[in-house]
């Protein structure tokens, strides 16, 4: 009824712009036609009457985007389930709905693996240290031993060298044993003969039994040396292979002590794990003790900053390895989820850029990119997940809550001049659009619309608008239906606004 009521009076509005009550007067029948116009007086009480309201046009490339419907919620590697670590007796420490510090302690666990943890770290770091005392100790003894090869090895090349003299001193004591010999059977001829008296072969024999006792005393003299060298090379051989055994046994038992200290680090990494802190949180000195020697209990840390949502067990209650103790999830972490079907995927790029407008009344348009990789399709539905993380901290963004991204595909290689689509409706076989006249703010002009393509909301004017123009959008049906500026059928509207008859 408002609309028809406007077609009637509209083109009454010029007359009746700052006038008071009453009926207007009867235009006289002399005056003139009023001219033929593409311009539609808006008086602000008309404006406020239509609701209408203005957009102004800009300059850009026209974006081709698909509209994905889906939903905003908690990343899935954002939720967290809190286990624990072996069995035990619970006590929590927090309480459901409360937020939590990434380390904070949310519950503790009595376990007896946690002894057992503690007495093979410390059975791994005394064997470390016996290792250690048997490291030094080799160590300390290899000089000496070393020093007994050489020394060995020195008696062993003196011993050669008196044995090689004994056997000098042998061959010369012989020569005189011979002379002696020889000399003795010559007195004895010459005393057979009568030119030597008795005593001279009494000298002569005397000489030659002195001889043999000293050849007596020089092999006796070899045979010692001879034994002796034989004695002290297997005492050389002997310090020499000691001292070669000692240098493995070094190595053997360094290799031997970093083994244990792997084994020591191992241990120390397990109850690291065990327990949620770090190594270097276990080493620290408490009263002169490790800390990792004082621990009564296996406290159960939070993965991340986050909200408990739920507490799965009770205080006091005994549970077994792995089994769930508390969730919790980070709402600061948030992503688009929705699915498109299979056939659209390959119209969409890689790390495409996303527009995701989320269904509450005060959350805000999100600029994001599409992650980097998209699953398969679903073989039922046929439809191929999409997922955008949402940027910053999304805490804001209610969990679950409907959304609708637009996934952009393509701009258009030139800008265009661009109104949103709600600023163009069609008249019969006309696309109209409506105006503001710069000059004349309280007019705008009914202009034929020429249009190009037409994409998410917005399309290019290709002629009669230029960017920062305002055209009407709230209110463009009501002056649709005023037939307002509005040429007739016999002419046409120049683009100063004057109108002329015919088709040129």
């Amino acid at each position: 009824m408002r609309a028809r009521s406007l077609v009637v009076s509209f083109p009454a509005l010029v007359l009746l712009a700052g006038c008071g009550a009453g009926a207007p007067a009867p235009t006289p029948p002399s005056a003139a036609a009023p001219p033929i116009t593409n311009r539609i007086p808006l008086p602000p009480e008309v404006v406020a009457n239509l609701g209408i309201t203005f957009e102004k046009a800009r300059r850009g490339r026209l974006e081709t985007r698909l509209r994905v419907p889906g939903r905003v919620e908690i990343a899935p590697e954002a939720r967290y389930a809190v286990r624990a670590p072996a069995p035990g007796r619970v006590a929590l420490r927090v309480a459901r709905w409360q937020r939590v510090a990434k380390g904070d302690v949310v519950a503790e666990l009595v376990s007896p693996d946690l002894r057992s943890a503690q007495d093979a770290l410390a059975e791994a770091e005394a064997s470390v240290t016996r290792a250690g005392l048997e490291l030094a100790r080799a160590r300390a003894e290899a000089p000496a031993i070393a020093e007994v090869a050489r020394a060995a090895d020195a008696a062993w090349s003196a011993a050669r060298e008196r044995e090689t003299a004994a056997r000098a001193h042998q061959e010369q004591v012989a020569a005189l044993v011979r002379e002696a010999r020889a000399r003795i059977d010559a007195v004895t001829k010459l005393s057979a003969d009568g030119g030597l008296a008795a005593g001279s072969v009494f000298a002569a024999r005397k000489d030659h039994v002195d001889a043999q006792a000293a050849a007596l005393d020089a092999a006796r003299r070899v045979d010692d040396a001879r034994d002796a060298v034989a004695a002290l090379s297997l005492e050389r051989v002997r310090a020499a292979a000691r001292a070669d055994a000692v240098a493995i046994e070094l190595e053997l038992l360094a290799q031997r002590r970093a083994t244990l200290e792997a084994g020591a680090r191992q241990h120390l990494r397990g109850l690291a794990v065990l327990t949620g802190g770090d190594v270097a949180a276990l080493l620290a000195t408490t009263a002169g003790r490790p800390a990792w020697t004082t621990l009564e209990a296996v406290p159960i840390r939070a993965p991340a900053d986050g909200l408990v949502t739920e507490l799965v067990v009770t205080d006091a209650e005994w549970v077994e390895a792995a089994a769930p103790m508390l969730r919790m999830v980070d709402p600061r972490r948030m992503v688009f989820r929705g699915e498109v079907p299979e056939a659209d995927v390959a119209r969409i790029p890689d790390a495409a850029e996303v527009a995701i407008e989320v269904g509450c009344a005060t959350c805000a348009r999100i600029e994001t990119r599409l992650g980097a990789a998209r699953p398969l399709a679903d073989p039922r539905t046929r439809t191929v997940l999409l997922e955008a993380p949402l940027p910053g901290d999304a805490s804001a963004y209610p969990d679950g809550a409907s959304a609708t991204a637009a996934v952009l595909l393509e701009r258009s290689p030139a800008e265009e001049t661009l109104i949103p689509t709600a600023c163009v409706v069609q008249d019969e076989l006309e696309l109209l659009l409506f105006r503001r006249d710069p000059a004349r703010p309280d007019q705008v002009i009914r202009t034929v619309a020429a249009l190009g393509r037409r994409s998410d909301g917005w399309v290019e004017v290709l002629a009669d608008v230029a960017e920062g123009d305002e055209v009407v959008r709230a209110g463009i049906h009501q002056l649709r239906l005023t037939g307002g500026g509005k040429p007739p059928a016999n002419g046409h509207f120049h683009a100063d606004g004057t109108w002329h008859e015919g088709k040129d």
